[in-house]
């Protein structure tokens, strides 16, 4: 049996990462992972059971760190409202610093082979939850109108990315449409209507 090594692995994941990035995920194989790697195919199986597995352990791996970058730095007090703002502003933060792995997580989480890749892997709660519960905590003080919480973040992630997708290609500038205007237009759509409904 072969020992592992977590450079190694830590290597193919970040092959794995660049692959995504300049390719889109529909590109990766294991022999072409392991060719950019300079290590052999088996060695690659040595730390990945099989694609499926890599691309995975890659997507977890970026979107661990994106979590715990928001965990570390958005408001964990106050109203739904606030938290939903600084949820917003910290992601981003975190696209303009971290453009690749939000590319990377972005790319996985729109890829129509997505079900193909992770038929059985769900995101761990602790990835989602957080974010989640900023929607509870709004629909329950009344602010946010009646909607899947999760639905409600995805909304409000797509947004925020796609906004920071086109500051990164010059579409436009984050002067001429700011974060803090798009922060108020995700939680406007999201707010109970001023006539009550919900």
């Amino acid at each position: 049996m072969k020992v592992k090594d977590d450079n190694k692995r830590k290597l193919l994941l970040e092959v794995v990462a660049d692959i995504i990035t300049e390719s889109g995920i529909e590109s990766v194989s294991m022999s072409k992972v392991a060719k950019r790697a300079h290590l052999s195919i088996g060695t690659a199986y040595t730390y990945f059971k099989n694609k499926q597995d890599l691309l995975y352990n890659v997507y977890l791996s970026k979107r661990r760190h994106y979590n715990d970058y928001l965990l570390d730095h958005i408001s964990k007090n106050g109203d739904a409202e606030t938290k939903l703002n600084s949820y917003v502003r910290n992601l981003y933060n975190y696209g303009t610093e971290y453009y690749k792995n939000l590319s990377l997580i972005d790319s996985v989480v729109n890829s129509h082979l997505r079900a193909k890749f992770f038929p059985d892997a769900k995101e761990p709660h602790d990835m989602v939850d957080p974010w989640t519960n900023i929607i509870k905590q709004g629909i329950q003080e009344g602010v946010f109108t009646e909607i899947d919480p999760y639905g409600a973040m995805f909304f409000a992630y797509h947004n925020v990315v796609n906004y920071i997708k086109d500051i990164h290609y010059e579409n436009y500038s984050a002067q001429s449409i700011t974060i803090d205007e798009i922060a108020s237009m995700i939680i406007k759509a999201l707010k109970v209507s001023e006539f009550g409904h919900k």
